[in-house]
């Protein structure tokens, strides 16, 4: 496992305010780039439709050297080049914590149409994204990466 000069990102600048990620997180280039127009999307959006902003990024797994779904075998995850983030949940400004267990399943709830909008949203911005409705191991977060899909690399994962 491995990358060069991982980066140790704390915060993610949108809307013109810096949005706190938790712990901070270890990721490459190319996840430092794409994350701030999502998290920018998911702000705006909150903005518009609950009258709140993003309090703080919430994330779990960033780098970290392990297999896929932390298989005993099998392919090396994204993680393991800091190519991927598993987004816990969003802090709100009005003091709501929302997770993927707490509204995914009610896609009416002002929590349900958040995850929504952030899941779509994260298609539009990574290559790979999985959430509540791929399998068990994504039930309560949003796995982001950027890994290689088709021949060209052009091919996205959004389930």
């Amino acid at each position: 496992c491995g990358t060069q000069s991982p980066l140790s990102v704390t915060g993610v600048l949108a809307n013109g305010r810096m949005v706190p990620v938790s712990g901070g997180v270890e990721t490459d280039c190319g996840m430092a780039s794409a994350l701030p127009a999502w998290v920018e999307s998911v702000d705006s959006y909150l903005k518009s439709r609950e009258d709140t902003a993003l309090a703080e990024l919430v994330v779990g797994t960033s780098y970290m050297c392990r297999n896929v779904n932390n298989g005993a075998g099998g392919n090396l995850s994204f993680h393991a080049f800091a190519d991927a983030l598993d987004i816990v949940g969003f802090r709100l400004a009005d003091d709501r914590f929302v997770t993927g267990l707490d509204g995914w399943d009610d896609a009416l709830s002002p929590e349900g149409r958040l995850l929504r909008f952030a899941h779509g949203s994260a298609c539009a911005n990574f290559t790979t994204v999985l959430g509540p409705e791929a399998n068990a191991q994504h039930r309560d977060h949003f796995h982001l990466d950027l890994g290689c899909h088709g021949q060209t690399c052009t091919a996205r994962i959004c389930e």
